[in-house]
């Protein structure tokens, strides 16, 4: 039975204390409406959301999106899915309102893949980007500040379109977790420990004190995918960022979580 929809009164204290990643294969989303039917879960307007997108993919990431929010959000609140409502603040970015439980969250999608990632401690951000075409390789540069385009033409072509798409992927989760998003100028943000680890960046629009708040995951999936996340850490003791699960719809119930 998945831990994201097996019955539970209340979150287990590990997910309160944690920056939870859940992935959801985009393969995978037909099964999940099927066991989370949209019209028992979402909005009204979510629903015409969905429906208006012409593209099938798109549509069907977007269902897949909004559906894996709501119930994550709804197991870490202990509430029916139906009972949360949302509201978008400043660039677009979705929050809970009214929102007792002090959750924050964030998403991401990308052909094959959606993420979501969910604290209550803290601003998180979260990207899945899909392997780089050539295209991207020629227009992504222009992201990069000058002690990337230096560290990444030393690399081998082959191990630079990695690193080029993990960069972006952190700079992408880092902009989210601060609701600016793509309008941030990614050419002031500085990656580090890419390739290798452990990943660092540098904001030239903020001071040391502010970065180093900052604790980061980058992971590459088994499709080419890579994953970032991005969490800033309240306090001295960092906040852990765990891939908690990569959901089987084939295996979920819905007792307990849909009345």
């Amino acid at each position: 039975m998945s831990a994201l929809l097996a019955p539970a009164p209340a979150p287990a204290p590990e997910l309160v204390r944690e920056a939870g990643v859940w992935l959801l294969a985009e393969s995978e989303v037909d099964a999940l409406a099927d066991a989370a039917p949209p019209e028992r879960v979402l909005s009204a307007g979510e629903r015409d959301r969905v429906a208006r997108l012409r593209a099938p993919g798109a549509r069907r990431r977007s269902l897949g999106a909004r559906l894996l929010a709501r119930l994550l959000l709804a197991r870490y609140a202990a509430v029916e899915p139906s009972r949360l409502s949302f509201v978008t603040r400043w660039y677009g970015r979705p929050e809970l309102s009214p929102n007792p439980w002090n959750l924050r969250f964030n998403l991401s999608h990308s052909d094959g893949w959606i993420a979501c990632v969910v604290t209550s401690v803290a601003p998180c951000g979260v990207d899945v980007q899909s392997p780089l075409g050539d295209d991207a390789l020629r227009h992504l540069p222009g992201a990069l500040s000058e002690p990337e385009k230096a560290r990444l033409d030393a690399l081998d072509p082959g191990t630079r379109a990695e690193a080029l798409l993990d960069t972006w992927a952190v700079k992408e989760a880092y902009t989210k977790a601060l609701g600016y998003g793509l309008r941030y100028g990614f050419e002031r943000l500085t990656v580090g420990g890419v390739p290798g680890g452990p990943v660092t960046l540098r904001d030239a629009r903020r001071g040391a004190a502010e970065d180093r708040a900052w604790t980061f995951h980058l992971d590459h999936l088994h499709t080419g995918h890579c994953l970032a996340v991005a969490v800033r850490t309240p306090g001295t003791a960092p906040c852990p960022i765990v891939v908690r699960h990569v959901m089987d719809p084939s295996e979920t119930s819905l007792e307990g979580v849909l009345p």
